[in-house]
């Protein structure tokens, strides 16, 4: 059996890639219209064109949620920025106030001396500890440091109930 010439003439004829099923060259127009007429011609069998329907909404769906996680992750680096500048600001206040109760009540107590809170890290106050330099004046040689510092928490406690009394009065 043997094929009609203009069909062995055609199939010889190199073909533009979305050319039509007649072998005509194409423009873009006419690629789509050759790709609707091959999928007409050859659909997926149904349990494929579910599985590729099904496949296509969760693409879509994934795509989606990585969007919102984006934005979410980026919402929440603003707010940490936020939190973390409203923090330092109050902590700053705070440890002035308390400060200035501390090395008050301390003199008022012992009568002199030294007294005075320090940040170990001043550029980073949340990171760092309290450091609490307490000397009464005239101590005697009985008073320990441990006790020293027993007092000085004990005025440091006072202190800072009264900034959180002033706060809130």
């Amino acid at each position: 059996m043997s094929l009609p010439a203009d069909v062995v003439a055609k199939s010889r004829k190199p073909r533009h890639p979305a050319c039509c099923s007649h072998g005509h060259e194409a423009d873009e127009e006419s690629g789509r219209q050759c790709d609707e007429q091959r999928r007409q011609r050859h659909p997926l069998a149904p349990p494929q064109q579910i599985r590729h329907e099904e496949e296509q909404k969760r693409l879509e769906f994934l795509t989606a949620q990585r969007a919102d996680l984006t934005s979410a992750r980026l919402s929440l680096q603003q707010a940490i920025r936020e939190i973390d500048t409203t923090a330092r600001e109050l902590f700053a206040t705070t440890f002035v106030q308390v400060r200035e109760n501390f090395r008050k009540i301390f003199m008022t107590l012992f009568g002199g001396g030294e007294c005075d809170l320090r940040l170990e890290n001043p550029e980073s106050p949340l990171e760092g500890d309290i450091e609490i330099h307490a000397a009464p004046r005239g101590k005697r040689t009985s008073i320990t440091n441990e006790l020293r510092l027993v007092f000085a928490a004990v005025v440091l406690e006072y202190a800072s109930r009264r900034r959180h009394a002033r706060a809130v009065g």
